[in-house]
């Protein structure tokens, strides 16, 4: 009797674990920490698994703002910037919300990421400074810093982009957090570059390229290593460029992108031409012209073509537009945008 008694309540057992197991699939909350675990590794996923969810079972409003948050980032991730807007609206007209001012740096931040590829640089600064004073934290400072430094430098407002740089570099240094010398570094040399300060910008370019090294980042090591070879090479000092040259090469051939190994291949023809006095083939000439359209980042192309076109005798044409447009934006068929970039919150 007993065994049948356990038998007939085994499947019951068994349906009410599977009635559960069906219920935490269908929360809302368990749906939203599972996207967020793919964010970074599988942004697609994410966005997969948020499109399983119904708006309508979003009660509570810390999942209201955090399905939007996690759309806007996965969505930035894949550069699907035409989904972007409405989650934005979403949120910024519902800033009342706790969760908003919880996540009110990082929010602001990712608009302002959204501005700046749009090409909206004026609105794009406006946010910066809006996330800037909801910063809770030192590193989210630092963030937001580095942020308004690359966008200015943008707009050509060198000596501000500077400004919000040094002020990157003092706080990463205070925190340590050796990543962010690096990166901070590195676009201090790409400036001095720009303004034709040579001997400083190989100085920052070495600053960045040693920080990297000790913060195991090998893809900015691979990046600032390409640029410290470059400027090595426009100052005459041969003797650094072959004690790191190889080890900058190894990093190239590992990660295999077509902009670095483009630039990379730019760098090694300067090198020939300036430091063994070496002239270039046709064929060589010509594949350098076909590399040069591999180069994706203008402010890139024009370095290379200031520095380097001319040693080397090839003719290069830039890419179509400038990284200074500002474009305009309707920010009056936009209530939400208007309260975002007034801080009007």
């Amino acid at each position: 009797m007993i065994i049948r008694c356990l038998a007939f309540l085994l499947p019951l057992s068994l349906m009410s674990f599977m009635t559960l197991a069906e219920k935490i699939k269908k929360d809302p909350e368990y749906q939203l920490s599972k996207a967020a675990y793919f964010l970074n590794s599988n942004p697609q996923k994410t966005t997969q698994l948020l499109n399983q969810i119904s708006i309508a079972d979003l009660e509570k409003d810390d999942d209201y703002i955090k399905y939007y948050h996690l759309s806007i980032l996965a969505a930035l991730r894949l550069h699907n910037l035409a989904t972007v807007e409405r989650s934005f609206s979403s949120i910024f007209l519902n800033v009342e919300r706790k969760a908003f001012h919880e996540n009110r740096f990082s929010i602001l931040y990712s608009l302002s990421v959204w501005l700046r590829m749009k090409s909206h640089y004026g609105a794009s600064e406006k946010a910066l400074l809006c996330a800037l004073k909801g910063a809770n934290s030192e590193s989210e400072q630092m963030r937001g810093y580095n942020a308004l430094g690359i966008l200015t430098r943008h707009e050509g407002k060198h000596k501000l982009a500077e400004q919000y740089f040094n002020k990157t570099l003092k706080i990463a240094k205070s925190i340590d957090n050796k990543k962010a010398v690096a990166i901070t570094n590195n676009n201090l040399g790409v400036m001095s570059l720009e303004s034709e300060d040579i001997k400083q910008s190989s100085a920052f370019f070495k600053r960045a390229y040693s920080a990297y090294q000790m913060s195991d980042y090998e893809s900015g090591k691979m990046n600032s290593g390409i640029n410290l070879l470059f400027s090595l090479v426009i100052w005459g000092d041969k003797s650094t460029y072959d004690r790191i040259y190889n080890n900058v090469e190894e990093l190239v051939q590992k990660y295999d992108s077509k902009t670095k190994n483009a630039y990379f291949e730019w760098v090694k023809a300067f090198a020939m031409v300036k430091f063994a006095k070496q002239s270039l083939t046709a064929e060589q000439l010509r594949e350098l012209q076909a590399s040069f359209l591999q180069i994706d980042e203008i402010g890139l192309q024009k370095l290379l073509k200031k520095y380097a076109a001319k040693p080397i005798n090839v003719d290069v044409e830039l890419i179509h537009g400038s990284v200074s447009e500002t474009k305009s934006l309707a920010i009056i068929t936009r209530p939400w945008l208007k309260k975002a970039i007034e801080c009007n919150f």
